[in-house]
């Protein structure tokens, strides 16, 4: 392994003694752990980060990740990842010799992850927010989105013929308004001023949770013969695409409190998306 003397590099034999952790056991880990207590690193470069991510991982690249360590919080666990282990297995050394303590590197890196990835660039959907909201204004935005993905789910039971599809959409659309009732209850122990109260008012569900349009959704949907687990697939993009989105605009909020209620909804993401996996799973069974 390598370690830092006074600024200067010394090795002690290449990646001896960095951690690493399994697919399943990084499953396991965000299953376990709430969101914001650790931080996922993406050491590899824009473009591939663009492709297909983990969500909510920050995206630095491993050349400016020794010009950046100010941005990662250093008593929270890093797990590190790249394509397929080398960037993230250096950029874990890098960050042991740093200091931090608690560090691993996925193994095989994003290409042996087998389960659902965000996609876009690093910005996509952070316009929805400023991210000076307080607690209760972000929640205000979050319920739009909800209203969003309910209204698409209820649009998209209207033009599909298929009769289970139709049932599977409607009660998807069910699933989001048990989720508004989550935020808005959230929102009301915010303490909401006036100006809040109106922005929760006024969501008009024009922008859905993953941050595209609702019409831009629905242009793609364009009804159709779309079967059961098509539909629920269709689901799960969604849902993986919203859990980043909230994850990113957690790490963006300055309010603390903002960032905390952000990243709690993306807890809500990730167990909804576990429950749409084990609904695909007896759908095909």
């Amino acid at each position: 392994m390598k370690t830092w003397e006074a600024g200067r590099l010394v090795w002690r034999g290449i990646f001896g003694g960095v951690p690493e952790i399994s697919v399943q056991e990084l499953k396991d880990y965000r299953r376990e752990h709430g969101e914001g207590t650790y931080t996922l690193l993406d050491v590899r470069q824009p473009g591939e980060y663009e492709k297909e991510h983990l969500p909510g991982a920050l995206l630095i690249p491993l050349p400016q990740l020794e010009s950046r360590l100010a941005e990662l919080e250093a008593d929270k666990p890093l797990i590190v990842y790249c394509a397929v282990g080398g960037r993230s297995r250096a950029a874990a050394e890098m960050l042991l010799g740093r200091g931090f303590k608690e560090v691993s590197s996925l193994a095989g890196g994003i290409k042996a992850w087998a389960g659902g990835v965000a996609r876009g660039p690093r910005q996509s959907g952070l316009g929805l927010m400023r991210g000076d909201e307080s607690p209760a204004g972000a929640l205000a935005v979050a319920f739009g989105l909800e209203e969003g993905l309910r209204l698409f789910y209820e649009a998209a039971a209207d033009i599909t013929g298929e009769a289970r599809a139709k049932e599977l959409l409607r009660k998807l659309a069910g699933v989001e308004e048990k989720h508004k009732a989550v935020i808005l209850e959230m929102f009301e122990a915010a303490g909401p001023g006036e100006g809040e109260r109106r922005a929760l008012e006024q969501a008009s569900g024009q922008a859905v949770e993953g941050g595209q349009t609702r019409q831009g959704l629905l242009d793609q949907f364009g009804g159709g013969d779309w079967q059961t687990p098509d539909i629920i697939d269709w689901a799960m993009a969604l849902e993986t695409q919203a859990w980043d989105l909230y994850l990113r605009l957690a790490e963006r909020a300055r309010d603390a409190g903002a960032a905390q209620a952000l990243a709690r909804l993306g807890d809500e993401e990730k167990a909804h998306l576990e429950s749409l996996a084990r609904l695909r799973e007896e759908a095909v069974n």
